[in-house]
Order: C-alpha cells, then sequence, then structure tokens
C-alpha cells in the first residue's frame, strides 16, 4: 500500500518556502494571510521534523543556514513547477519571467528590444520593473535583476556589456561655439568630488577639448537627468553608449570627439537567485539577454 503524505510536513514546508523566499517570518505571513506567531509556531515543528536548524538570528534578522539554503532551493523549483501544473491544468495564466532593471538600462536598453525577444519566446511573458534601490532589495519580487553592481551572495550571474561612455551636446549647443564654450554637466555633485567624472575621463583618455578646472558646472543627480539637460542644449554630458545612441542617429545630440571611457570599471550583467537558475524559461531570457548584448558589441565594433 503507498504510503499517504503527511498534510502537516506539506504545510509546514509551505510556511518555510515563504518566509526563506520573503527573508521575513512577517512577510511571510502577510503572504499566506496567517499571524506571524502561526509561521513561527510551523517553522518550529518543521526543526523538530527534520532535526536540522533552518534559520539563525542575525542583527539583521532571519539567516538562512546552509541546511535551510539547500531546502530553500529545492522548495523553490517545486512550488514553482506546482504553480506551473496548476496554471496549464485549468489554462489559467502563462508564466512570466519578471525582470528588474535600473532606471536606465530599462527603458534605453531592454524595453526596444523587447518585440525581438518576445518573437523569438512567445511561450512565456516578461514584465519588466524598474528599481531605484539597491537590486537586492528586488529580489522577492523579479526572477532576473540586471545591475552594474557586485553580485550579492546566492546569485548567479552572467555578464552583458561595460558601461562605456562618451561626451555628447546638442546640434544647436555645438553650432553656437566650441566644444570648449560648453558648460559641462556633472553627476559628481559634492563639493570635494565636484565634476570627477569629467576629470577622470579627460585623464583617462587624454582629450584636452575641455578644461575641467575653468569649466561651468551645472549639477544633477543621475545621468538621465544630465541626458535630457543635454537635449536641451544646456551643454555637455558623459552618457553611457546604450542611453545616447538612438538620440545621436536622429541627430538630437552629437558625439564630441572619439574617446569614450568606463567610469568606475562599471560592467552591467545579469543576477539569477541560485535555486531559480534551472528554470528553463529564466534561462532562455538569460540566454536571450547575453546574445542581443554581444551582437550588438559586434556591431559596434567593442568586440572583434
Amino acid at each position: 500500500m503507498p504510503k499517504r503524505r503527511n498534510a502537516l510536513i506539506l504545510r509546514r514546508l509551505q510556511y518555510f518556502e515563504a518566509t526563506a523566499r520573503l527573508g521575513s517570518a512577517k512577510l511571510a505571513a502577510d503572504e499566506l494571510g496567517v499571524s506571524p506567531s502561526a509561521i513561527s509556531h510551523q517553522l518550529s515543528d518543521l526543526k523538530r521534523t527534520i532535526g536540522e536548524n533552518l534559520f539563525e538570528r542575525t542583527a539583521q534578522g532571519l539567516e538562512l543556514t546552509s541546511a535551510g539554503r539547500q531546502l530553500a532551493q529545492r522548495l523553490s523549483m517545486a512550488f514553482r513547477i506546482l504553480d506551473t501544473s496548476v496554471a496549464q491544468a485549468i489554462g489559467s495564466e502563462r508564466h512570466v519571467v519578471r525582470i528588474a532593471a535600473c532606471s536606465s538600462f530599462g527603458p534605453y536598453w531592454l524595453a526596444p528590444r523587447l518585440p525581438e525577444f518576445r518573437a523569438a519566446h512567445s511561450d512565456f511573458d516578461v514584465e519588466l520593473r524598474l528599481y531605484g534601490q539597491d537590486p537586492e532589495l528586488t529580489q522577492a519580487s523579479a526572477d532576473c535583476i540586471i545591475t552594474a553592481q557586485a553580485v550579492k551572495p546566492g546569485f548567479v550571474s552572467v555578464d552583458l556589456f561595460p558601461e562605456n561612455s562618451f561626451p555628447i551636446a546638442a546640434p544647436e549647443a555645438l553650432k553656437k561655439g566650441r566644444p570648449t564654450d560648453l558648460p559641462l554637466i556633472t553627476t559628481n555633485t559634492e563639493i570635494h568630488k565636484l565634476g570627477s567624472d569629467w576629470r577622470s575621463f579627460f585623464e583617462a583618455t587624454g582629450e584636452s577639448w575641455a578644461r575641467p578646472d575653468e569649466a561651468e558646472w551645472l549639477r544633477c543627480s543621475h545621468y538621465i537627468l544630465a541626458f535630457e539637460m543635454a537635449k536641451a542644449g544646456m551643454g555637455a554630458a558623459l552618457i553611457p553608449d546604450f542611453v545616447s545612441a538612438h538620440s545621436i542617429r536622429d541627430r538630437q545630440l552629437e558625439r564630441i570627439g572619439t574617446a569614450s571611457f568606463n567610469h568606475e570599471d562599471r560592467f552591467y550583467r545579469v543576477c539569477v537567485k541560485e535555486e531559480h537558475s534551472s528554470d528553463p524559461d529564466i534561462q532562455a531570457t538569460v540566454t536571450w539577454l547575453r546574445r542581443a548584448a554581444r551582437i550588438e558589441r559586434y556591431e559596434s565594433g567593442a568586440v572583434k
């Protein structure tokens, strides 16, 4: 006679999976519609059943032990398979891969390429999300995270391309005089770092068409703002190539000189939590992103 499944252990595993995924018993309780004390009770029972410590309490909150990480990885995939199976059985929503991207990469690189992606992968959907904080904070609500920051433990990553920037300005602004006459738009606004992006550019490239020590500075907090200020004819800005490419093709902006550089050695990469890395739709998404980035670098001459 087949062994009967223990309904209680299944509930405990569900509560554990939600807590591990969200990193908080309170958030798990909110998601499951129960009290935090119910979560704590079920986790204690699961610990006794398994005979292993699954969480450790730290100053930052709950942290998975080695045994807890292994169990969480296996359960994450198991619950995803269950969700997909139920959806297929009742003909409900298709699988959705959620991609979180920073405020520049999302609208200027990823969104314009979605038509090609959807044509290649019509069997599942993609949901784009923008983040404005540390991408680690988005891990509970995204399957793939595109970032230029350091890779966090528990993630696997695939490199896409470096953030190469070069100077741009509006054609109308350049017609009024030489590039050296333009104000320099900087995103390094602190007094002791004012214009350090431009100073690094001139030092790294040997360019000499402007003198930072004598420049008029226009300040903003992000290069998306610098990009729009340059389009408005206010001055010259240092902008990543993938952000300014479309406007240069449309002649809204002109490149100044031929030199480019990678400020702070920034490199864009797509990161996936280890327990999701074997999901076929996520694998397909990562493969496509890598291929699209490599094709673009070949076409631009960055890869020989």
